[in-house]
């Protein structure tokens, strides 16, 4: 167990965007189901993220629905420009 772990660790960090830590909740829609499932949202990039979910059981592919509080910036027929308020997970 111990060479499995020194092995993995030589790897190193190979991600292509830097992560950064989170603490929001997300939500994961299940194609097909009825109710979304919340999850935490450990850290995220913009090409992925780390969620912890109480049942691990999940398929391959689906959607994570990050909510963001917004404020309305500019509005014009019947369109509306918004910019995140909460920064904790916008990306450079």
């Amino acid at each position: 167990m111990i060479a499995l772990m020194k092995w993995w660790q030589s790897l190193g960090d190979r991600r292509r965007h830097l992560r950064h830590p989170s603490q929001q909740v997300g939500f994961i829609n299940l194609e097909g189901a009825s109710e979304q499932r919340s999850c935490l949202i450990a850290d995220i990039s913009a090409s992925g993220a780390k969620l912890v979910v109480a049942n691990g059981r999940l398929p391959e592919e689906f959607t994570l629905l990050v909510p963001h509080r917004c404020r309305v910036v500019r509005r014009m027929d019947g369109k509306v420009g918004v910019q995140f308020v909460d920064d904790r997970l916008a990306l450079p």
